[in-house]
């Protein structure tokens, strides 16, 4: 007991006060918040394993991306429901040909599809 009185000043140590460990985080990419790590999906192809946006972020992303894609969709849908045929009932051997036309008009192949499509429709209605 003397030893103690002696180190620490008293009879009994001082309790050591717990400290605080911080969990780990990072910034967020798109909003710049320091965010925990389970803000954040996984992505196997970074080198930390997370996506370099938080879930928040990235949801808000997508929320935009599929109401862009939907109205995309909804035009080339129209215009394939309208002509009473799918993309996919053209022939293999015509589909290469429309990439290779596609490719030489420097235009994408489903606005060439649509224009196809197009003058279907014209032509069945002459």
């Amino acid at each position: 007991m003397n030893i103690l009185k002696t180190l620490f000043g008293r009879a009994t140590p001082k309790p050591i006060a717990p400290t605080k460990i911080e969990a780990p985080s990072k910034p967020c990419a798109t909003c710049k918040k320091q965010l925990s790590l389970t803000s954040y999906s996984k992505n196997r192809d970074s080198k930390d394993g997370l996506q370099a946006e938080c879930k928040g972020c990235r949801a808000k992303y997508m929320r935009g991306y599929w109401k862009r894609k939907k109205t995309e969709i909804a035009k080339v849908k129209i215009a394939v429901d309208h002509a009473n045929i799918t993309i996919h009932m053209i022939p293999r051997k015509e589909v290469e040909f429309l990439a290779k036309l596609a490719a030489d008009r420097k235009i994408k192949k489903n606005d060439l599809y649509l224009e196809v499509i197009q003058q279907y429709v014209f032509l069945a209605n002459k």
